[in-house]
């Protein structure tokens, strides 16, 4: 009910998106994964779609089936999405140029600047 309600106050306004998974263990061996989007306009996280490693091919595909899931949704629900940031997936980054051509997908920029400082450091290259 609270979600529908937040949905139809956002109207029919283009809706910029960030999105993040979670799974419930680290690494490639997780049984449950969720994503959330979180509209940032209005501060608030307007759909959240929970996936089990079952109902995909392995666990690593788990955050581009919730982001696909979550996509499907905010389009039956009629929804037009401008913008989404979302990490720095391959996988997630080809589905949005293929499938979502429309929707500005940026990367974010935490994770792009985690993963530069970390090649910049002399002692994760010894190792």
């Amino acid at each position: 009910a609270e979600q529908q309600a937040l949905i139809d106050n956002l109207g029919r306004r283009p809706l910029r998106l960030a999105g993040d998974g979670l799974s419930d263990s680290p690494g490639f061996s997780s049984l449950y994964g969720a994503y959330y989007l979180f509209e940032t306009t209005v501060n608030r996280i307007i759909h959240l779609e929970l996936v089990k490693s079952t109902g995909v091919k392995s666990s690593c595909h788990m955050k581009l089936e919730e982001l696909d899931r979550s996509l499907t949704y905010l389009t039956k629900e009629d929804l037009t999405v401008e913008v989404i940031v979302t990490d720095r997936y391959v996988q997630v980054s080809v589905y949005m140029k293929q499938e979502h051509p429309l929707i500005q997908h940026c990367l974010d920029l935490w994770h792009i600047s985690k993963a530069r400082l970390r090649r910049n450091n002399p002692v994760d290259r010894i190792y």
